[in-house]
Parts: C-alpha cells; sequence; structure tokens
C-alpha cells in the first residue's frame, strides 16, 4: 500500500501523487497537530505555529504578498511526511526524494515554487527555528543551544520589531490545534493579510 488516508478521507498515494488528493483543510489539519523537534520540548509547538512565525516574520520584514503566501506553505509537504528531524532525514534513503515529489505537486496544486524556496523566506525560517530553540528547548542553560542562539539575541530581535514579535510568539503559545488551522485557514484565503 503506498497512500494514507487524509483528514477529509482523501487517498493520497505517495507513488503516483494527484494534485486532487491534496487539500488545504488536510494540510491545515495535520500541521497544526504536528509537533516540532520530534516533541522534544518543553512547551508544546506545533508545525502550523512555526509556520504562522515564519509568515510573521516575512511580513515584519516587509515581505510580498507572494512571499507571505510562499511561507505559509514552505512545510505543507510536512502533512503528508511528517516532521522528521533532520538528522533522521540524513538516514533514510529515498525520503528527500518523496518530500521533493509531495513538494513540488502542492506547489503546482498551489500555483508557487517551493524549490528553491525564496531567499526572505528561508532565511524567516532559519530564524524562527533559532527563536524556537532558545524558546522551547527543555535546556535550561540557554548557553549551549544548538543554533548559538541566546537571551541577548533574541532581546535585540524583540527591539527590532518593537516587541510585536514576542507578543505575537506568546498569542500563538495560547492556541489551541483548532484555532491554529483556522488561522492558518484565514492565511491561505486572504493572501494579501
Amino acid at each position: 500500500m503506498s497512500w494514507i488516508k487524509t483528514h477529509t478521507g482523501k487517498k493520497f498515494n505517495y507513488v503516483n501523487i494527484d494534485i486532487n488528493s491534496i487539500s488545504i483543510v488536510d494540510i491545515t489539519a495535520s500541521l497544526s497537530k504536528e509537533q516540532r523537534f520530534a516533541g522534544h520540548l518543553k512547551n508544546s509547538w506545533t508545525v502550523g505555529q512555526h509556520i504562522l512565525l515564519v509568515r510573521k516574520l516575512v511580513e515584519l520584514e516587509k515581505g510580498s504578498p507572494n512571499q507571505k503566501f510562499i511561507a505559509l506553505h514552505h512545510d505543507s509537504a510536512e502533512a503528508y511526511m511528517k516532521d522528521v528531524p533532520r538528522p533522521l532525514k540524513k538516514l533514510l534513503n529515498n525520503y528527500n526524494d518523496i518530500y521533493k515529489k509531495v513538494e513540488d505537486a502542492i506547489g503546482e496544486k498551489f500555483n508557487i515554487i517551493l524549490d528553491p524556496l525564496d531567499c526572505l523566506v528561508s532565511k524567516s525560517d532559519l530564524l524562527a527555528s533559532y527563536i524556537e530553540d532558545f524558546l522551547f528547548s527543555p535546556n535550561t542553560d540557554k548557553n549551549t543551544q544548538w543554533t548559538g542562539f541566546t537571551k541577548d539575541s533574541y532581546e535585540i530581535l524583540s527591539n527590532l520589531y518593537n516587541g510585536e514579535l514576542d507578543i505575537y510568539i506568546r498569542k500563538l503559545m495560547d492556541k489551541e490545534s483548532e484555532e491554529i488551522q483556522e488561522m492558518l485557514l484565514n492565511c491561505h484565503y486572504n493572501p494579501k493579510r
């Protein structure tokens, strides 16, 4: 068997991907529940929350509506492929090939280019990962995080955006998965926001 049944009851086939089997409802339902960093965090933080954070960073950098839309979908393939930790991805034969096929199909479905990823979106994705590692890692010694991102780094970043980023992250932390899914859907259907 090479397919999964999705949230909406569609059959998503990894061998023969049909773009009609790709649904924004399936993507948002999955990603609003899928935990980042394989769930090894002191707080719940989903791929959906990560996506909204990346989109917010693109917005704060005055990204175009198209860049914000790409940010919204930069990890959409994970709705079908899971958020596999980077070290594990390297060990899984064919994972990246299958991921690329899924990502290309999503790009075709939503008429966007996801590979190569837009430069601003890519930088925002990396910065979001640094922020998430700093805020949510269970490691209490913030000077030993894998990113080298420190409390000073976060404060500088927060001040750069006049505290708006910190307020937004705290708002996301208080949301349930259904609310995250609704936020993702609203961004998808209203990409100019």
